[in-house]
């Protein structure tokens, strides 16, 4: 059977917008800057009476979320739609953890934040520049009067560092900023820049995990004797030499795709999105390593 998802991939025939990342925000009347939610990306279809919620890679994840397929399907208008599915705790913080262990249930309390519309009705917004394609966002959905389905609201150029120090402040993933004249297409450039805050810590590398050619794919990093996280970034050739010196000689685990045991821990600094509940770094790096 031909999957539903390809289908619908096929139908809409438009690949998610991507971002690229920088280290700091953009300013100037040619921006704006939104908030950054930490959950998951997702495009909702609407056609005839069918919601679909579309995943980054295509995928067809409706059943994960019902209650948001539901209050999308009391919409009238056809329309295709981009933003972020968020779980939020009770301080109104995005709860990722939460997120994903509620999720394969489809029992997740989510909420679906749209940043940006492709389609409405018979119209496509694609060739629409960003500022415009939000402003018919923003009435479209204050007119459908949703509880679950929320705009996400932008800021000026000129607050990308005040905003970005507020969702410091509040411990949120960053900020996303974005050039006002910007069309919805496939192409990677500067044009939608994500700056993500990240924390910093020492912590041990006391292993690598490699594959059957012998490649580092991850660090096994290491604090109080745990396994605190497996380290997949910033694996640079700097420290990917470092840490091959540290690999024992004759080792037969290089070459069976093995997690590998230093004899002695390696100190380093390590990147993190968060700690979660579970005591582990989320999206940890290397950024650097002694020896």
């Amino acid at each position: 059977m031909y999957p539903r998802f390809c289908y619908i991939s096929r139908m809409i025939n438009v690949p998610a917008k991507p971002l690229l990342t920088a280290k700091s925000p953009p300013s100037g009347s040619e921006w704006i800057h939104e908030l950054k939610y930490d959950g998951y990306r997702m495009r909702a279809y609407k056609v005839g009476k069918c919601v679909y919620l579309i995943s980054r890679e295509g995928l067809d994840w409706s059943k994960k979320f019902p209650a948001i397929v539901k209050e999308l399907s009391s919409i009238k208008e056809s329309f295709f739609v981009d933003g972020e599915i968020v779980v939020f705790d009770r301080e109104g913080k995005p709860d990722f953890e939460s997120l994903q262990a509620n999720a394969r249930s489809g029992k997740a309390d989510a909420h679906f934040m749209v940043f940006d519309l492709l389609k409405l009705r018979r119209r496509s917004f694609l060739s629409t520049p960003l500022l415009q394609r939000k402003n018919h966002l923003k009435q479209f959905l204050s007119e459908c009067n949703l509880k679950r389905v929320k705009y996400v609201e932008h800021f000026d150029g000129d607050d990308g560092e005040a905003l970005l120090k507020l969702a410091s402040k509040y411990n949120l993933e960053g900020i996303v900023s974005k050039k006002v004249d910007s069309f919805y297409d496939s192409v990677r450039n500067n044009k939608w820049l994500k700056i993500k805050l990240r924390s910093r810590a020492k912590a041990f590398i006391s292993g690598v995990k490699v594959d059957s050619d012998g490649k580092i794919e991850h660090a096994i990093v290491a604090l109080d004797g745990r396994v605190i996280a497996r380290a997949e970034f910033g694996l640079s050739s700097e420290v990917r030499k470092k840490l091959y010196r540290r690999i024992p000689r004759n080792n037969s685990s290089q070459k069976n795709g093995e997690v590998i045991l230093f004899r002695e821990l390696v100190t380093a600094e390590i990147s993190f999105l968060e700690i979660t509940k579970s005591g582990m770094l989320r999206e940890a790096a290397v950024i650097s390593v002694e020896g």
